[in-house]
């Protein structure tokens, strides 16, 4: 590291200087057991030469590229190294890394100095190792080699968080970009991820999904199988007390006072699951209604996919009635508002855009059907199900089509048959029954007669004019 401390990288050749670099990368790892003796010293060189060798690059110097690579990689494999072959116990406590750069094994500063290079000196060769790096610490998580699944400590879930940072310097290389999100979906398809990662790891698809190209639908259907299964879990259920006191009591004297102080911690810990389950859901959601109004068809097609598996098919257990609402209200119907007029849709093929607005319509309707129950429990329900009405009648007058009506017509009809036969429209709820048919008339007038003799109810008979959602008054 002294011979390699010089003041510019001309100074000395560039193989020099490569070889010496990989000596020192070599003798750190070997040595890693009592590297706390010159970690402050290995730490220092590699600042200082990575701050000399990117203010000095230019796109024409391929030896200051070709050391900037092999600098790259070298921090790749410490890295890689300290994250993969922990110490064990006894030596991981008495030989924290010195100078507070990290402790066994938080890697994130080692990692932060790739992901603080400016993108201009960037190679694409170095990249694509971090893609490697990437793929081979996944392929050890899938095979359990490191990190329990359950949790991570501070220093491992700081690594992970940068490393997914950095796997998104990917997105602008489409060769690169496939191979990134491929061993995204692997690491969450074959792996439980602890939750503390899942926000990060979240945010790093989320910029896969709104690239507009071939990996955005995958990054969708990553996102849609972490929300099914990572956010939807019921791990979180807090233990009655009945059942906290009786394993208190069946442990012995010595061990209570541990005992239950463990058991304080699992209910925090669970507790803190639990609001970053919500809270990621929700967020998840809302990103995905914005792909579904972006003016890349695909990513919008499959946005609306995916949302029905996160939303109809299986949603988490533990949202709540007032959930629900606060969804209709703030990020479903206003997202399916909008996206009933979007005018890029204009310039796309009819069959196209009838399949998106197909499987939109569907979704408005299973999710509001699915979570009836829930709905009807909360004071805003009729206000919510009148703007339900409101954003089918606006996929009707965009003039998308007779498929398009003949969808809202029938979709409007089965909300209809089933509030019904649920009872929503008996006793206080036949106000709501007199603006659903105020609505519905501004909405497809052939169909009031028909819901009327279908459904049993008898015609409102009214000297007040009812106002429909549209604005409109209507004789009933």
């Amino acid at each position: 590291a002294e011979y390699m401390g010089v003041t510019t990288v001309s100074d000395m050749t560039t193989d020099t200087t490569v070889l010496c670099l990989e000596l020192l990368i070599s003798v750190t790892i070997q040595n890693r057991h009592r590297v706390d003796l010159v970690w402050a010293l290995v730490w220092d060189h590699l600042q200082e030469t990575l701050h000399k060798v990117t203010s000095e690059a230019v796109a024409d110097d391929s030896n200051r590229q070709y050391l900037l690579e092999r600098l790259v990689i070298g921090i790749l494999r410490l890295s890689h190294h300290f994250l993969t072959s922990p110490l064990p116990t006894a030596a991981s406590n008495a030989s924290s890394i010195t100078a507070g750069v990290f402790t066994s094994p938080d890697v994130s500063p080692l990692l932060n100095l790739i992901s603080n290079i400016p993108a201009r000196v960037l190679p694409v060769t170095t990249i694509a190792q971090i893609v490697g790096m990437f793929e081979t610490m996944v392929h050890d998580r899938a095979s359990a080699t490191f990190f329990p699944s359950v949790s991570l400590s501070v220093g491992e879930k700081e690594s992970w968080n940068v490393l997914y940072q950095l796997i998104t310097k990917t997105i602008p290389h489409p060769s690169l970009r496939k191979i990134a999100i491929e061993s995204l979906r692997e690491l969450a398809t074959n792996t439980t991820l602890p939750m503390s990662v899942v926000p990060v790891f979240l945010d790093s698809l989320t910029q896969f999904a709104v690239t507009k190209s071939d990996t955005s639908v995958e990054a969708l259907n990553i996102l849609g199988t972490i929300a099914c299964r990572e956010l939807s879990e019921v791990s979180t259920v807090f233990p009655s007390a009945d059942t906290v006191a009786q394993k208190q009591n069946q442990n012995q004297q010595q061990h209570e006072q541990h005992q239950q102080q463990h058991e304080h911690e699992q209910l925090d810990e669970r507790h803190h699951n639990q609001q970053q389950q919500h809270q990621q859901w929700f967020r998840l959601v809302e990103f995905l209604f914005s792909c579904a109004n972006l003016d890349h068809i695909e990513t919008a097609v499959s946005a609306v996919t995916v949302l029905k598996r996160v939303v109809v098919d299986r949603p988490p257990l533990w949202v709540m009635p007032t959930d629900w609402s606060q969804l209709f209200q703030n990020i479903l119907l206003p997202s399916l508002k909008n996206l009933s007029g979007l005018p890029h849709l204009r310039k796309i093929e009819v069959s196209v855009v009838e399949r998106f607005f197909h499987r939109s319509i569907d979704l408005l309707a299973k999710s509001y059907l699915h979570q009836l129950q829930k709905l009807l429990l909360v004071p805003e329900f009729d206000e919510i199900w009148l703007n339900i009405l409101e954003v089918l009648r606006l996929f009707t007058t965009g003039k998308w089509g007779d498929t398009i009506d003949e969808c809202v017509h029938e979709t409007v009809k089965n909300l209809v048959m089933v509030m019904a036969t649920s009872r929503v429209f008996e006793g206080s709820g036949y106000d709501l029954w007199q603006r659903t048919i105020a609505s519905i008339q501004v909405l497809q007038p052939a169909l009031r007669e028909q819901l009327e003799s279908v459904v049993g109810i008898p015609p409102v008979v009214s000297d007040t004019p009812v106002v429909a959602s549209g604005g409109e008054t209507v004789e009933c």
